[in-house]
Formats: C-alpha cells, sequence, structure tokens
C-alpha cells in the first residue's frame, strides 16, 4: 500500500493522517506546488514551510525540514526509532501520539524546540551537533 499526493492535492489538514495506521509507502506528485518528499524521505513535506506533516515508519527526515508537524508520525505502529536531524527546529505536540513500538529519538540538535507531551521525553537522545 501506498498513500499517493497527486500534483493537484494543495490542501491537506493537520488532522488529515490523525488516527492513520498507514505504515506503507509516501509518494508526492513533482509536480505538486504545495508538497514534497524531497530526496525520497518517504514523507509529505509542506514545501513553503519545511514542515514535515506525513512519515511513515520508514522515513528518513531530511536536514532541509524545519518542523515535525503535528499528528506526523502518530499511529505509526511499527516506527521503533528516528533521528531528527540538525536542521529539524521544532517537533509540535503529539507528533508521535500512540507510537507504542517507539524506543528511541535521536536529536541532532540541542537548540530544538520540543512542543510535546512529557510522555516521551523518556526516549529522547539528544546529541549536539556542535560537539567534537
Amino acid at each position: 500500500l501506498a498513500i499517493d499526493i497527486p500534483d493537484c492535492l494543495i490542501n491537506i489538514d493537520k488532522y488529515a493522517f490523525a488516527e492513520c495506521k498507514f505504515d506503507g509507502n509516501i509518494n508526492v506528485d513533482t509536480n505538486n506546488p504545495i508538497y514534497d518528499s524531497r530526496e525520497g524521505c518517504n514523507a509529505v513535506i509542506e514545501s513553503k514551510t519545511d514542515t514535515l506533516i506525513r512519515g511513515s515508519a520508514e522515513t528518513i527526515i531530511p536536514k532541509s525540514v524545519r518542523i515535525i508537524g503535528e499528528y506526523s508520525f502518530s499511529d505509526l505502529h511499527y516506527l521503533s526509532s528516528i533521528v531528527i536531524p540538525e536542521g529539524v527546529l521544532r517537533i509540535d505536540d503529539y507528533a508521535f501520539k500512540n507510537c507504542y513500538s517507539l524506543e528511541s529519538i535521536v536529536i541532532v540538535n540541542d537548540d530544538i524546540d520540543l512542543n510535546f507531551s512529557t510522555s516521551i521525553l523518556s526516549i529522547i537522545t539528544i546529541h549536539s551537533p556542535h560537539v567534537n
């Protein structure tokens, strides 16, 4: 199974994927003027704001993403770990809601704004990109 975002889809509500248990491939048409799936990342990214709005268990977040949006990884039952690259400045609330298999979030930015529930803080490791 796959989520395919066609070039004509120009608005995705922030709750569009809430409670979606989909863990397959995500593809965005390269001609879509609003969204992209840059670098084959297996996610939907709002191009103008560099906000990741939906990922999957197989998503590799590009360094150009600035925000992990609300519900972007929610209900992904096969997501066990993820690396948040240095370019990400903020993770919004509910980004990892109901990710029961999630055991590890590695954040490569010690200045990140964490706007999500404290229940997930125990699995976060922050690696400063400024330390050699």
